[in-house]
Protein backbone atom coordinates (compact mmCIF):
# COMPACT_ATOMS: atom_id res chain seq x y z
CA UNK A 1 0.00 0.00 0.00
CA UNK A 2 1.52 3.67 -0.83
CA UNK A 3 1.18 6.03 2.39
CA UNK A 4 1.67 9.18 1.97
CA UNK A 5 2.02 10.98 5.32
CA UNK A 6 3.86 14.20 4.71
CA UNK A 7 1.93 16.19 1.73
CA UNK A 8 -0.97 18.37 3.52
CA UNK A 9 -2.68 18.74 0.17
CA UNK A 10 -4.07 15.49 -1.37
CA UNK A 11 -2.02 13.54 -4.09
CA UNK A 12 -5.06 12.98 -6.64
CA UNK A 13 -2.66 11.18 -9.20
CA UNK A 14 -1.83 8.71 -6.93
CA UNK A 15 -5.96 7.66 -6.17
CA UNK A 16 -6.91 8.66 -9.67
CA UNK A 17 -9.55 10.58 -8.73
CA UNK A 18 -9.61 14.36 -7.05
CA UNK A 19 -11.65 15.87 -3.82
CA UNK A 20 -15.04 16.38 -6.04
CA UNK A 21 -14.95 12.85 -6.83
CA UNK A 22 -16.90 12.63 -3.19
CA UNK A 23 -20.19 14.12 -4.74
CA UNK A 24 -20.37 10.42 -6.28
CA UNK A 25 -19.98 8.62 -3.35
CA UNK A 26 -23.53 7.63 -1.32
CA UNK A 27 -22.70 5.16 1.05
CA UNK A 28 -21.20 6.56 4.73
CA UNK A 29 -19.07 5.26 7.65
CA UNK A 30 -18.55 7.01 10.46
CA UNK A 31 -16.46 7.14 13.77
CA UNK A 32 -15.86 9.08 16.88
CA UNK A 33 -12.75 10.27 18.60
CA UNK A 34 -13.61 11.53 22.33
CA UNK A 35 -14.51 14.35 23.23
CA UNK A 36 -16.65 14.70 20.11
CA UNK A 37 -14.66 14.65 17.22
CA UNK A 38 -16.94 12.93 14.31
CA UNK A 39 -14.71 11.30 11.05
CA UNK A 40 -16.83 10.51 7.99
CA UNK A 41 -16.13 8.28 5.35
CA UNK A 42 -18.19 8.39 1.55
CA UNK A 43 -17.10 5.48 -0.13
CA UNK A 44 -18.10 3.54 -3.06
CA UNK A 45 -17.52 0.49 -5.61
CA UNK A 46 -17.17 0.75 -9.14
CA UNK A 47 -18.77 -1.92 -11.27
CA UNK A 48 -17.05 -4.85 -11.97
CA UNK A 49 -14.96 -4.96 -15.43
CA UNK A 50 -12.80 -7.70 -17.02
CA UNK A 51 -9.56 -7.16 -16.52
CA UNK A 52 -7.55 -5.93 -20.04
CA UNK A 53 -5.03 -8.28 -21.46
CA UNK A 54 -3.67 -7.29 -24.66
CA UNK A 55 -4.13 -6.88 -28.02
CA UNK A 56 -4.06 -10.48 -29.02
CA UNK A 57 -6.30 -11.87 -25.91
CA UNK A 58 -8.26 -8.26 -24.94
CA UNK A 59 -10.56 -10.11 -22.44
CA UNK A 60 -9.19 -12.12 -19.61
CA UNK A 61 -10.70 -14.57 -16.79
CA UNK A 62 -9.89 -12.08 -14.61
CA UNK A 63 -12.40 -8.88 -13.06
CA UNK A 64 -11.49 -6.03 -10.74
CA UNK A 65 -13.00 -3.26 -9.59
CA UNK A 66 -12.55 -0.02 -7.33
CA UNK A 67 -12.73 1.05 -4.05
CA UNK A 68 -12.53 4.95 -3.32
CA UNK A 69 -13.10 6.80 0.02
CA UNK A 70 -12.92 9.96 0.92
CA UNK A 71 -12.64 10.61 4.46
CA UNK A 72 -13.70 14.34 6.21
CA UNK A 73 -13.99 16.15 9.22
CA UNK A 74 -15.85 19.35 10.19
CA UNK A 75 -16.84 18.91 6.04
CA UNK A 76 -13.08 19.39 5.65
CA UNK A 77 -11.25 16.75 3.49
CA UNK A 78 -8.74 15.15 5.45
CA UNK A 79 -8.21 11.09 3.74
CA UNK A 80 -8.57 9.12 1.35
CA UNK A 81 -8.67 5.52 1.01
CA UNK A 82 -8.52 3.41 -2.45
CA UNK A 83 -8.63 -0.88 -2.66
CA UNK A 84 -9.13 -2.62 -5.65
CA UNK A 85 -10.17 -6.46 -5.70
CA UNK A 86 -9.80 -9.18 -8.15
CA UNK A 87 -11.75 -11.99 -9.10
CA UNK A 88 -11.61 -15.08 -11.67
CA UNK A 89 -14.48 -15.69 -13.55
CA UNK A 90 -13.35 -19.50 -14.28
CA UNK A 91 -10.37 -22.11 -13.25
CA UNK A 92 -6.93 -20.59 -14.18
CA UNK A 93 -3.40 -21.20 -13.46
CA UNK A 94 -0.93 -19.82 -11.79
CA UNK A 95 1.12 -18.85 -15.29
CA UNK A 96 -2.15 -17.85 -16.78
CA UNK A 97 -3.11 -15.44 -13.66
CA UNK A 98 0.25 -13.62 -13.41
CA UNK A 99 0.35 -13.56 -17.38
CA UNK A 100 -2.79 -11.43 -17.49
CA UNK A 101 -1.84 -9.23 -14.31
CA UNK A 102 1.59 -8.58 -16.01
CA UNK A 103 -0.41 -7.57 -19.73
CA UNK A 104 -2.55 -5.04 -17.64
CA UNK A 105 -0.25 -2.12 -15.59
CA UNK A 106 3.10 -2.47 -13.55
CA UNK A 107 1.52 -2.08 -10.41
CA UNK A 108 -0.83 -5.22 -11.09
CA UNK A 109 2.55 -7.14 -12.33
CA UNK A 110 3.76 -6.75 -9.31
CA UNK A 111 1.10 -8.21 -7.45
CA UNK A 112 0.07 -10.86 -9.71
CA UNK A 113 4.07 -12.05 -9.56
CA UNK A 114 3.98 -11.50 -5.56
CA UNK A 115 0.64 -14.05 -5.22
CA UNK A 116 2.18 -16.34 -7.79
CA UNK A 117 5.25 -16.38 -5.68
CA UNK A 118 4.23 -17.10 -2.79
CA UNK A 119 1.64 -19.76 -3.49
CA UNK A 120 2.21 -23.71 -4.86
CA UNK A 121 -0.09 -24.47 -7.96
CA UNK A 122 -2.24 -26.40 -5.29
CA UNK A 123 -2.22 -23.60 -2.73
CA UNK A 124 -3.32 -21.20 -5.61
CA UNK A 125 -6.25 -23.62 -6.90
CA UNK A 126 -7.29 -23.70 -3.20
CA UNK A 127 -7.46 -19.53 -3.00
CA UNK A 128 -8.97 -18.79 -6.13
CA UNK A 129 -11.29 -21.01 -4.94
CA UNK A 130 -11.81 -19.48 -1.56
CA UNK A 131 -12.53 -15.75 -2.93
CA UNK A 132 -11.43 -12.67 -4.19
CA UNK A 133 -8.01 -11.04 -3.90
CA UNK A 134 -8.59 -7.69 -2.17
CA UNK A 135 -5.45 -4.83 -2.70
CA UNK A 136 -5.26 -2.20 -0.43
CA UNK A 137 -3.36 -0.01 -3.14
CA UNK A 138 -3.23 3.16 -1.41
CA UNK A 139 -4.25 5.56 1.78
CA UNK A 140 -3.52 9.29 2.45
CA UNK A 141 -4.33 11.51 5.13
CA UNK A 142 -3.59 14.72 6.27
CA UNK A 143 -0.90 15.52 8.78
CA UNK A 144 -3.40 17.44 11.40
CA UNK A 145 -5.36 14.24 11.17
CA UNK A 146 -2.68 11.21 10.95
CA UNK A 147 -2.86 10.28 14.81
CA UNK A 148 -5.30 7.68 15.27
CA UNK A 149 -4.94 5.21 12.04
CA UNK A 150 -8.73 7.08 11.38
CA UNK A 151 -8.29 5.68 8.09
CA UNK A 152 -7.88 2.02 8.97
CA UNK A 153 -10.57 2.21 11.21
CA UNK A 154 -13.11 3.35 8.80
CA UNK A 155 -12.04 1.22 5.80
CA UNK A 156 -11.39 -2.28 8.16
CA UNK A 157 -15.60 -1.07 9.44
CA UNK A 158 -16.43 -1.53 5.35
CA UNK A 159 -14.30 -4.70 4.64
CA UNK A 160 -15.40 -6.53 7.77
CA UNK A 161 -18.62 -6.61 6.34
CA UNK A 162 -17.48 -8.43 3.05
CA UNK A 163 -17.84 -12.06 2.53
CA UNK A 164 -16.71 -12.39 -0.57
CA UNK A 165 -12.99 -12.29 -0.67
CA UNK A 166 -9.89 -14.93 0.77
CA UNK A 167 -7.01 -12.47 1.39
CA UNK A 168 -5.90 -8.81 1.82
CA UNK A 169 -3.02 -7.82 0.41
CA UNK A 170 -0.97 -4.74 0.74
CA UNK A 171 2.75 -3.74 -0.52
CA UNK A 172 4.69 -0.95 2.79
CA UNK A 173 5.99 1.67 0.44
CA UNK A 174 6.09 5.07 1.39
CA UNK A 175 5.65 7.28 -1.28
CA UNK A 176 7.73 10.28 -0.10
CA UNK A 177 10.55 7.83 -1.61
CA UNK A 178 9.13 7.07 -4.83
CA UNK A 179 11.20 7.46 -7.18
CA UNK A 180 13.94 8.40 -4.88
CA UNK A 181 15.12 5.33 -3.31
CA UNK A 182 18.87 5.13 -4.42
CA UNK A 183 22.03 5.17 -2.09
CA UNK A 184 21.79 8.37 -0.41
CA UNK A 185 17.85 7.34 0.61
CA UNK A 186 18.23 4.03 0.76
CA UNK A 187 18.79 3.37 4.85
CA UNK A 188 16.15 6.07 5.48
CA UNK A 189 13.66 4.16 3.31
CA UNK A 190 14.46 0.81 4.83
CA UNK A 191 13.88 2.04 8.19
CA UNK A 192 10.92 4.13 7.18
CA UNK A 193 9.23 1.18 5.50
CA UNK A 194 10.28 -1.20 8.65
CA UNK A 195 8.51 1.18 11.16
CA UNK A 196 5.07 1.15 8.21
CA UNK A 197 5.25 -2.83 8.58
CA UNK A 198 5.22 -2.67 11.99
CA UNK A 199 2.59 -0.07 11.77
CA UNK A 200 -0.19 -2.02 9.41
CA UNK A 201 0.49 -5.06 11.83
CA UNK A 202 -0.92 -3.14 14.51
CA UNK A 203 -3.78 -1.36 12.99
CA UNK A 204 -4.67 -3.69 9.82
CA UNK A 205 -4.00 -7.34 11.53
CA UNK A 206 -1.71 -8.02 8.13
CA UNK A 207 1.45 -10.08 8.50
CA UNK A 208 4.67 -10.05 6.58
CA UNK A 209 4.91 -12.90 3.55
CA UNK A 210 7.68 -14.08 1.65
CA UNK A 211 8.53 -15.04 -1.74
CA UNK A 212 10.85 -17.37 -3.69
CA UNK A 213 13.82 -15.26 -5.02
CA UNK A 214 13.74 -16.33 -8.68
CA UNK A 215 12.20 -14.60 -11.00
CA UNK A 216 9.65 -17.54 -12.67
CA UNK A 217 6.91 -14.54 -11.78
CA UNK A 218 8.63 -11.19 -12.03
CA UNK A 219 11.69 -9.45 -9.62
CA UNK A 220 10.67 -9.97 -6.50
CA UNK A 221 10.82 -7.63 -3.98
CA UNK A 222 9.95 -6.80 -0.54
CA UNK A 223 7.50 -5.29 1.95
CA UNK A 224 4.49 -7.30 1.08
CA UNK A 225 1.73 -8.16 4.20
CA UNK A 226 -1.39 -9.98 3.58
CA UNK A 227 -3.99 -11.15 6.22
CA UNK A 228 -6.69 -13.92 5.48
CA UNK A 229 -10.68 -13.47 5.53
CA UNK A 230 -11.59 -14.00 9.02
CA UNK A 231 -14.27 -16.30 8.60
CA UNK A 232 -12.21 -18.63 6.67
CA UNK A 233 -9.71 -18.66 9.16
CA UNK A 234 -12.36 -19.41 11.95
CA UNK A 235 -13.80 -22.37 9.93
CA UNK A 236 -10.15 -23.83 9.80
CA UNK A 237 -9.15 -23.10 12.70
CA UNK A 238 -5.65 -21.36 10.85
CA UNK A 239 -5.37 -20.58 7.66
CA UNK A 240 -6.33 -22.83 5.13
CA UNK A 241 -3.34 -22.84 3.05
CA UNK A 242 0.19 -21.51 4.46
CA UNK A 243 1.90 -18.23 4.00
CA UNK A 244 5.56 -18.87 3.18
CA UNK A 245 7.89 -19.90 0.46
CA UNK A 246 6.24 -21.55 -2.65
CA UNK A 247 8.14 -24.16 -4.02
CA UNK A 248 8.32 -24.32 -7.60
Amino acid sequence: MQTIRRPAEFPARNFHFDENYAAHLQRVETVTIPPSTIYEMRWGWTNWSRLYGDMFNPDTPIRHRLFRGVIFCNGLMVGAVRLEEFDTTSIISRRHFYDCMDAHTMETASLGGTICGIFTEDEFGTLIDLGSILYWDAAWMHPDHAKGAIWARLTNQVIGRMRGYAVLVLKAFPLEYQSAVDPPVEKAFQHRRRAMMRYYQRVLRVEPVKRRRNRTYGTPDIGWMMRWHPNIVREADRAPIRLGLADE
